[in-house]
């Protein structure tokens, strides 16, 4: 995604589960005021796509997540609040998820591909990164850059209550997404 800020070009690279949808009404906000009803005209607007090596951005910034806590929110998300599939128990999800959900389904493959898939494997591309729980941080670097004040909305947020995965799911889960673990740990260097 990118906008113009203060005479600027801003790359923001979204991914699904770690804070788009809240961050997307944020820059639409901040470029054209409210916004009526996002619902999924926001993610319409500002579609989501794999990584683009845009070299062009005086700014770039994107928004990670740990990848556990990432799937766990994206099974709760799409599974138990969207029903993009018929609903299945979590230790069932985890089982068929790489033969019967992830490649067969268009959503759930979106919303669970790994993170440098949007985001590229190398975290220097990027001026700010910054971690889902940092979100109130990502609303003062917006306003910062627009030259106005920003408000965080927490949006895409159900009252589903999210599953607790074993260990051996949990070991699963990180196998999945090795690239994303790889990229997280060049941040902390």
């Amino acid at each position: 995604m990118i906008f113009d800020a203060k005479n600027k070009i801003i790359q923001y690279r979204p991914t699904p589960k770690c804070g788009c949808t809240s961050t997307k009404v944020m820059i639409h906000k901040g470029i054209n005021g409210q916004i009526a009803n996002y619902g999924d005209d926001i993610h319409d607007k500002y579609t989501t796509s794999t990584f683009i090596d845009w070299p062009y951005a005086d700014i770039k910034f994107c928004i990670v997540r740990d990848p556990v806590s990432r799937f766990i929110s994206a099974y709760s998300n799409r599974v138990c609040r969207h029903n993009d599939i018929k609903f299945v128990e979590f230790d069932e999800f985890i089982d068929g998820f790489c033969n019967k959900y992830y490649e067969s389904n268009e959503s759930i493959y979106h919303h669970f591909r790994p993170q440098v898939d949007f985001i590229g494997r190398n975290p220097d591309y990027y001026d700010r990164i910054f971690f889902l729980d940092e979100m109130p941080l990502v609303s003062e670097f917006l306003s910062e850059i627009m030259g106005k004040p920003i408000k965080l909305e927490k949006l895409q947020v159900g009252k589903i209550d999210k599953p607790i995965p074993t260990e051996t799911q949990i070991n699963f889960i990180k196998s999945l997404y090795e690239d994303d673990y790889m990229f997280l740990e060049q941040i902390k260097k």
